[in-house]
């Protein structure tokens, strides 16, 4: 039942999260003292009526969750080391060829199917994105997804930020890609705010 009501204010509501958003309703989250940022100070905003929570698996920092943590829109933070032995520092050619779209691919979820995927840059820095269709299960409900996550290298780090929308299993996929297309200005806005301090430092 909490599922049905998710996706019918998914349905409904998802303008307001966006508007909210441009009109200057924002809230941030910083990773400033965040033991598992892993040295990386950096922020993000998202819409006020959206909900964060501290990420409960490892490397996930924080996840925010729209109509206040109970919708089915959801984006979060990842930073992951890149460990080589003999302290190997990465090369620029390194890393976009470790976060390049074929390397991305290779590495999407298990059963995912591929939609889209390319390069851009956040804060400066050579950012790789992809964007998948996946189904998973919450609260014994079988659920249709669509993720994008881009990804950057910064001081050996992997900095991940995903975003989705979901809706239920049996939801055509033309559906879904038309609710995912309604929430990507918004999502790519926020990857947009992105700040990695230590870069300015």
């Amino acid at each position: 039942f909490l599922i049905y009501i998710a996706i019918l204010h998914s349905l409904y509501a998802q303008p307001n999260d966006i508007k909210e958003f441009f009109n200057g309703q924002r809230l941030m989250y910083s990773s400033k003292n965040e033991p598992k940022a892993k040295g990386i100070e950096l922020s993000f905003e998202y819409p006020t009526s959206w909900n964060g929570l501290n990420g409960k698996r490892p490397n996930v920092l924080y996840q925010v969750t729209s109509n206040g943590g109970k919708g089915l829109e959801i984006c979060n933070i990842v930073i992951k080391n890149i460990d080589f032995q003999n302290g190997y520092v990465l090369t620029e050619q390194d890393k976009e060829e470790l976060i390049s779209l074929n390397s991305l691919k290779e590495n999407l979820p298990k059963d995912s199917i591929f939609l889209q995927g390319g390069k851009t840059k956040i804060e400066g820095i050579y950012t790789g994105w992809v964007r998948f269709l996946n189904k998973y299960e919450r609260a014994d409900s079988k659920l249709l997804s669509i993720w994008q996550s881009y990804y950057m290298i910064y001081n050996q780090k992997l900095i991940i930020f995903g975003c989705s929308i979901a809706d239920g299993e049996f939801t055509p996929k033309e559906k879904l890609i038309e609710k995912f297309d309604t929430f990507h200005p918004l999502f790519q806005e926020m990857a947009n705010s992105i700040i990695i301090y230590n870069k300015w430092r």
